[in-house]
């Protein structure tokens, strides 16, 4: 039964406490979309509803209105399907800092929020659509377990983890928009996915990816022009987009002439969800975004739900995951209609603590003291020349570097305090493999403006594991 209350919220009672003087309700907690509990980033239409799964309050018979009909289904034809009918086909999760999840012992060091259209088994009689059916209504035909056969290393990967699939040829394609010289492939491919495209403006940090990255259809151009290809080259399984992020970083103070290119740019992960018919949309940002320009973000969040997807965000922490950076990321997941919304990667690095799985974080001294002296982009006597006469305050080596930016960072100088990082050791304190080549004389950029590749790595294996998941369950004829 559902029912509404007097401060106009409702509930789908699952059970009842029965006191002295009293009945207590409990079950899913709905408000309409425009209450304040639902945030910006849900579409505001009259009796659109949305169950916010971590309101759990009980709920007194006395502050009962009226009993109400609610309609829980998952379609997505068009959100505007009778609207005089109260409907809900939503749910919200806030995970707040500071909660322990089962799936990681600990604390979430930021806010997580999820937006996920119903399963069919939340819906009710009539009004759910299985996860294959949405699936082919978005996108037509899916190849179970990827559309691409494992390359050599994605098999390797696969033995070194001890990983049993039920279609061990197979794997995931990957497109990169904006991929910059690379680093987001970088770390799909070694989480086993099959690069399939990418695209970027700048020819030099593409002509680094294609050092790097052979078999990749590549293409220089504006995304704008690059969505208008066939769309046989467009389909993949996950597509990524790393738009500019100067305009949202939390260090931009000074108003550029590219802003409001740039600005609109964040928009594009919804045009490349609509070209591709992605199962998952990946897009990274920096964390000033959500922070700073909320309605934007919001706005963009909408635009995902709009088409179907369900959409999980928070600010990570590259650390957790081995980079040796002070370096926090916005990261997006969406999943389209059909798909099981993937969870961030547990950390992998932290503070260790008896019987904790996590390592220690990577630091400066145990990222660069392994490099070659005769390692390409690594001339110490440069950086040593250019400093002769400025000497800048040591510090502790065994610690984090800053943000790695196009320019090096502010204040983020090798620990000794007598020259510049080199570019092979920004390189590396980005999680490139040594042997990762660049190309052109913007290097520093190339490097600064990537995502690191070991926290993608980290990211596109637990995606890879939740797809899997999927797949594996209805191949037994296990449908959600």
């Amino acid at each position: 039964m559902c029912v509404e209350f007097k401060d106009h919220s409702f509930m789908k009672i699952i059970g009842i406490i029965p006191e002295e003087e009293d009945l207590r309700f409990f079950g899913w907690r709905v408000f309409r979309s425009t209450h304040a509990q639902c945030g910006t980033f849900l579409p505001k239409i009259n009796n659109e509803l949305v169950w916010v799964t971590q309101v759990q309050d009980l709920m007194s018979s006395a502050f009962v209105k009226r009993k109400v009909k609610i309609r829980f289904t998952n379609f997505r034809t068009s959100l505007m399907v009778n609207p005089r009918r109260l409907t809900c086909r939503l749910k919200l999760t806030i995970r707040q800092s500071g909660v322990v999840l089962d799936r990681d012992r600990s604390p979430i060091t930021s806010d997580q929020y999820a937006i996920e259209y119903l399963e069919h088994h939340e819906t009710d009689p009539g009004l759910g659509k299985w996860s294959n059916e949405l699936r082919a209504e978005w996108r037509g035909e899916t190849v179970p377990f990827g559309a691409a056969e494992k390359s050599t290393r994605a098999l390797e990967i696969e033995r070194e983890t001890n990983v049993i699939d039920l279609e061990p040829e197979r794997t995931y394609t990957f497109g990169d928009t904006y991929c910059g010289g690379g680093g987001v492939s970088c770390g799909a491919k070694e989480a086993g996915l099959k690069l399939k495209y990418a695209n970027d403006s700048d020819q030099q940090a593409l002509s680094t990816y294609l050092l790097n990255h052979s078999g990749v259809e590549a293409e220089c151009s504006e995304f704008s022009n690059f969505i208008t290809n066939d769309e046989a080259l467009l389909r993949v399984d996950i597509a990524h987009a790393s738009p500019p992020c100067q305009t949202w970083s939390p260090a931009h103070t000074v108003n550029s002439s590219n802003d409001d290119a740039n600005s609109a740019c964040v928009f594009t992960g919804v045009d490349l969800a609509r070209v591709s018919k992605c199962r998952i949309l990946t897009l990274e940002e920096t964390s000033g975004l959500p922070t700073r320009h909320i309605l934007t973000f919001n706005r963009m969040v909408l635009s995902l739900i709009e088409i179907g997807y369900s959409v999980r965000w928070s600010i990570l922490g590259c650390d957790r995951y081995g980079v040796p950076q002070n370096r926090k990321r916005l990261m997006i997941i969406a999943a389209g209609p059909g798909e099981v919304l993937p969870h961030y990667a547990e950390a992998t690095h932290g503070d260790p603590s008896p019987g904790s799985k996590v390592l220690p974080r990577a630091t400066i001294a145990s990222t660069i003291n392994g490099i070659p002296v005769d390692a390409d982009d690594h001339d110490t006597a440069r950086g040593l020349a250019r400093w002769r006469l400025i000497h800048r305050e040591a510090f502790e080596p065994e610690s984090l570097a800053k943000t790695i930016t196009c320019g090096g960072g502010e204040f983020n100088y090798h620990p000794s305090g007598t020259r510049p990082y080199t570019d092979r050791e920004m390189a590396v304190l980005q999680t490139f493999p040594m042997d990762y080549q660049f190309s052109g004389v913007n290097t520093r950029k190339q490097i600064g403006n990537a995502v690191p590749p070991m926290f993608a790595k980290a990211i596109y294996s637990e995606i890879v594991r939740s797809l899997r998941e999927t797949d594996r369950a209805e191949a037994e004829g296990k449908f959600r």
